[in-house]
């Protein structure tokens, strides 16, 4: 383990294992004729809370990421309310990260290739693990022509830590 990775910890040390194995498999997607441009991620918590009454899925990003019951509470009965007596609570909670990922495809063949993984992506089968891919969705693309046309994908991918 490098210095840095130590110092980081162990969360870092498996975001940064995560986001390897992630690029792996959407370079491989786009049949390693797409470049990525960039990448940014944002730590996430998503909580779902059941009761025999209603489902919530709350989604907390950045320094928000720890979940209080009050907010909890307040989003299925209301503000200052609690748990009925008699409701049925089932609370799951999941830590992980949202990515924000920008590959360019250039020349024709790149252009195919990026259309198929535009098309694939939705429906792709991420192996992390570890990791859940919860969501895998192309939020932009953009076909620009010239002496050298490009295709700019912009996707964005929800990682879940798989409990």
């Amino acid at each position: 383990m490098s210095p840095v990775m130590s110092l980081l910890g162990p969360a870092a040390l498996a975001s940064a294992r995560a986001w390897g194995q992630v690029r792996a498999q959407v370079v491989m997607l786009g049949a390693g004729l797409g470049k990525i441009m960039a990448h940014s991620e944002r730590s996430l918590a998503v909580v779902t809370a059941t009761t025999n009454l209603r489902t919530v899925t709350l989604r907390f990003e950045g320094q928000q990421a720890e979940v209080s019951g009050e907010i909890l509470c307040a989003s299925l009965f209301g503000p200052g309310r609690m748990f009925p007596d008699n409701s049925a609570t089932t609370v799951q909670h999941r830590a992980g990260a949202s990515h924000s990922i920008t590959l360019r495809f250039t020349g024709y063949e790149a252009i195919a290739a990026g259309e198929t993984f535009r098309a694939c992506l939705p429906d792709h089968e991420f192996s992390i693990p570890g990791q859940l891919v919860a969501d895998a969705s192309v939020v932009r693309a953009e076909h620009s022509s010239g002496a050298t046309p490009t295709l700019t994908i912009d996707l964005e991918l929800l990682i879940l830590e798989d409990n």
